[in-house]
């Protein structure tokens, strides 16, 4: 599959992303859930914290709290670039295994559903890794 074919999907879906990881950064930084899970992390990492997570978050929601703070960012923009990669694969997974072919159509509208309604959410919530574990375990 050339890039080309890929295209229509890849520049929306970098603007988009690229829009959230900004207002995410900028905004959500020491409070809601981003900074909740920059807390969770840090009192996961001490070692008398006593840290538990809330019951709605499996254990691999550990690896995704903790992965930012070993990359050289500062914690929202690793999280950013990490939920940017879960998206990059959610939008693989519209490619057919066995030709290679992409579902432009439903592709493009994952992204628009994004721009529209989840922008302020795609990279400042546990939720992406989640729908794109759902969703590539299909």
């Amino acid at each position: 599959m050339s890039w080309r074919a890929w295209r229509p999907v890849l520049a929306p879906a970098l603007v988009v992303w690229v829009m959230a990881s900004v207002l995410t950064a900028v905004l959500h930084v020491s409070t809601g859930d981003l900074g909740e899970y920059h807390r969770y992390a840090l009192a996961l990492l001490h070692p008398h914290g006593g840290a538990r997570l809330p019951a709605e978050y499996p254990a691999p929601a550990l690896l995704v709290f903790l992965a930012p703070l070993a990359l050289p960012l500062p914690y929202a923009w690793g999280f950013c670039l990490l939920a940017g990669i879960a998206l990059a694969a959610l939008l693989h997974g519209y490619s057919d295994a066995a030709t290679g072919e992409l579902d432009v159509t439903a592709a493009r509208r994952l992204v628009a559903y994004l721009a529209l309604g989840a922008v302020m959410f795609l990279t400042a919530r546990y939720d992406i890794f989640a729908v794109a574990c759902a969703f590539l375990a299909l």
